[in-house]
C-alpha cells in the first residue's frame, strides 16, 4: 500500500519470522501440526483475533449488531417486543435474537410479571 511505511513493512516481516520459526518450532516438538495449531500460533503472534465460532442459521450479524446496540442502551432491559420495534424487525425475529444472546451468556432474561395476562421476558446486558 502507499505510501510505503517502512517500520510497518519491517514490523510485518517480524512477525512473519516469529509465526514461522514458532511453526517450526512445533513441528519439530509435536510432529505434523494442523489447522488448530496454525489457529493457535497466529492468535499468539497478533495475526488473527481469536476465532468466532460461525452464527447459526437464522442468526445475521447485522442484525445481531442491532439487537445488542438497542440491548445495551436501556440498563433497565427491554422486552422482545420493545427491541423488535426499536429496530424494525418482528418480534419473533427479535425474540430468536435475544434468546440467542441468552445462549451465549451475553444476556440474561427475567420474567416481569404484568397486572393482567402473561408474564413478559425482560432481557438485560450481563452485568
Amino acid at each position: 500500500m502507499k505510501p510505503l511505511v517502512f517500520n510497518r513493512l519491517q514490523e510485518t516481516f517480524m512477525r512473519y519470522l516469529d509465526f514461522h520459526r514458532e511453526l517450526r518450532r512445533m513441528e519439530q516438538e509435536n510432529g505434523p501440526i494442523n489447522q488448530d495449531d496454525i489457529d493457535r500460533l497466529l492468535v499468539r503472534t497478533g495475526k488473527k483475533k481469536a476465532p468466532r465460532p460461525a452464527l447459526p442459521k437464522g442468526i445475521d450479524k447485522l442484525t445481531l449488531d442491532k439487537v445488542v446496540q438497542a440491548i445495551s442502551g436501556t440498563p433497565e432491559g427491554m422486552t422482545a417486543e420493545q427491541v423488535a420495534k426499536l429496530i424494525g424487525v418482528s418480534r419473533s425475529t427479535g425474540r430468536r435474537y435475544l434468546e440467542y444472546l441468552v445462549s451465549l451468556g451475553d444476556v440474561t432474561a427475567n420474567l416481569s410479571y404484568g397486572v393482567v395476562g402473561r408474564p413478559e421476558r425482560v432481557y438485560q446486558n450481563r452485568k
